[in-house]
């Protein structure tokens, strides 16, 4: 099972304004309700602001991750931001994170893998 650190607490392990997330991002880390994932989640069901469904606090929904490795030239924690939330999110350590913090990683994992594919087709055309 997944460590959490929530904010407070990581606030007061680090002495700093960022929360400490101690577990990684999985290589394909898909959304419950998604294929490969675990079922329809609260979030998933409500509207985008919680309207009609009831309110649903979003930053409570946690999703487990885990992200790969840090190499010896790498940073060992990933730096995310969410509407002003931070999180130092660690490589190679598999942690609960808010569902914020969880689509930030999938979206930027899915846009490093677009760019890659981007890169590609254009050294085939050349």
């Amino acid at each position: 099972m997944a460590k959490t650190v929530n904010d407070t607490n990581a606030q007061q392990l680090r002495g700093e304004n960022s929360t400490l997330i101690s577990q990684p991002l999985a290589d394909s880390f898909p959304l419950k309700g998604e294929a490969g994932g675990e079922g329809q989640s609260a979030a998933a069901t409500a509207s985008p602001r919680g309207e009609a469904m009831g309110a649903v606090d979003i930053w409570k929904e946690m999703r487990t991750v885990l992200l790969p490795p840090a190499q010896s030239n790498e940073e060992k924690m990933q730096f995310v931001c969410v509407n002003g939330r931070r999180y130092q999110v660690p490589k190679g350590v598999e942690v609960d994170v808010p569902l914020p913090v969880y689509e930030a990683l999938r979206e930027a994992r899915r846009a490093t893998a677009a760019a890659a594919e981007y890169e590609r087709s254009v050294r085939a055309q050349t």
